[in-house]
């Protein structure tokens, strides 16, 4: 079958230690243009993945690849997509999807349009642990779901190009945005798209948070889902999400890609389950997701995670930043 031809619009950390070498790991799919307005990054990338077309403007894809790969700073995402979209290429951007809500709808509705594809690239939802989680919830293997409380944190440590992940303009936030992107993307997939913000609370005096912790409530066919999330980018927190029952309980960790927990309460047992081989390496579901992608470019099939379906999440976040308290902050208690 013929090879899709590709464009990567962006050469930044993300691109350089995880795209390049999980292309390695597809077929498929041939790179023919690289894009960076650091065309030195741009000649970098282009040379190892044999690219024909090196620029430092992104024009220089339109028409001469099937789909692109976005792997921009946050604010430039909604902004290049519907670029991209409206002229036909579809695309599959890096998460989050846009800024606002507002940003994303635009396109969404710029891929309808013209019948160009959007995905999203929330790789976490082609984790096999992912995906177990999610057929124990709808095979009832816990009973009916009752709450759930996720923690995710550690000091931070993603190498980065551009530092625009502290920059509020660039980013749009902080850890929220970033890890709680991949967090609430998860736990809406598992459970419902309709929720309430109970409360949020972060550490955010004026830049980006680092810390932030949220109660909200999942309404679900069988009843309202309340639970925490909790997140830090500078403290080791617990790293399992926990999800309550009326027979047991499910624990996940974002750092498996392969095996779940579950305690039922008949024998207080735990069972793992592995679909896959020890050992089975989170770049291989960055292959995942680009053979997705090649699949949705070949018979414009809905991609696994849509521009529909990556709204969820900046539903959710969006609406936190709307009931934003201040965390109680001892270095700052009783201040004026």
């Amino acid at each position: 079958m013929k090879e899709v031809e590709l464009g990567i619009v962006g050469c930044g950390a993300v691109v350089s230690t995880v795209y390049v070498p999980a292309l390695r790991l597809t077929t498929g799919i041939r790179v023919k243009a690289v894009v960076d307005t650091d065309l030195g990054r741009a000649r970098s990338i282009g040379s190892v993945l044999g690219a024909d077309v090196v620029s430092s403007d992104f024009r220089d894809c339109i028409g001469k690849v099937d789909g692109v790969v976005l792997a921009l700073p946050h604010y430039l995402h909604s902004r290049f997509s519907r670029e991209f979209l409206n002229e036909g290429t579809s695309v599959l951007v890096e998460k989050p999807l846009a800024l606002s809500v507002q940003e994303a709808q635009g396109a969404i509705a710029a891929a309808r349009k013209t019948g160009a594809s959007l995905a999203v690239g929330f790789v976490r939802r082609f984790y096999n642990s992912s995906r177990l989680v999610k057929n124990s919830i709808e095979k009832a293997e816990i009973g009916t779901v009752l709450g759930f409380d996720a923690e995710e944190g550690s000091p931070y440590g993603w190498p980065t190009e551009s530092g625009f992940f502290f920059n509020k303009e660039q980013a749009g936030g902080g850890v929220l945005v970033d890890t709680g992107s991949h967090v609430l993307d998860l736990l809406s997939w598992w459970l419902a798209p309709s929720f309430t913000i109970d409360e949020y609370k972060d550490d955010n005096l004026g830049g980006v948070e680092a810390n932030c912790v949220m109660h909200l409530t999942f309404h679900t066919k069988s009843g309202n889902v309340r639970g925490r999330v909790e997140l830090s980018r500078d403290r080791e927190l617990r790293n399992t999400y926990l999800i309550y029952g009326t027979e047991g309980s499910i624990e996940y960790s974002p750092h498996s890609t392969e095996d779940i927990t579950i305690s039922r309460k008949e024998n207080r047992t735990c069972t793992k389950r592995q679909l896959v081989p020890s050992g089975y390496k989170k770049l291989r579901y960055f292959a995942t997701q680009l053979t997705d992608f090649r699949d949705v470019l070949r018979s414009k099939k809905t991609p696994f995670v849509s521009g529909e379906e990556g709204l969820r999440s900046l539903s959710i976040i969006e609406a936190a930043y709307s009931k934003k308290q201040l965390m109680d902050l001892e270095w700052v208690r009783g201040t004026t």
